[in-house]
């Protein structure tokens, strides 16, 4: 059986590799936090906020949102049925706003 030239030189750079990797051990990387740090979410609510107070509060005064008390699920209608008004954003940006909203402004009595 003739081997092509491709196959040869993939063979001998397989062999390599392995020469010279083989012996390296896998090394564990520890997986990424799931829970944020203070630090990040920290700073993932300052950037929720300035998108909210960007895209809302062209149109609404602050005080007129944030004393609405909506559940997540008003909140998401809410905000949807602005984008059905005009407003123009991203999904994640609505998703950034409806989050920022529902953990900030719930109705009330409900816990922050």
């Amino acid at each position: 059986m003739k081997l092509s030239p491709w196959i040869v030189t993939g063979m001998v750079l397989a062999s390599v590799g392995f020469l010279a990797f083989g012996n390296v051990r896998a090394q564990t990387v520890p997986a990424p936090s799931a829970t944020p740090t203070p630090a990040t979410a920290e700073a993932a609510s300052a950037h929720a906020k300035a998108t909210y107070q960007e895209l809302c509060t062209g149109c609404h005064d602050a005080s007129v949102i944030e004393t609405q008390g909506y559940s997540r699920a008003q909140w998401d209608e809410t905000v949807h049925s602005m984008v059905d008004r005009g407003l123009t954003s991203t999904p994640e940006q609505l998703d950034e706003i409806i989050g920022y909203l529902a953990k900030n402004f719930p109705p009330q009595g409900s816990q922050k």
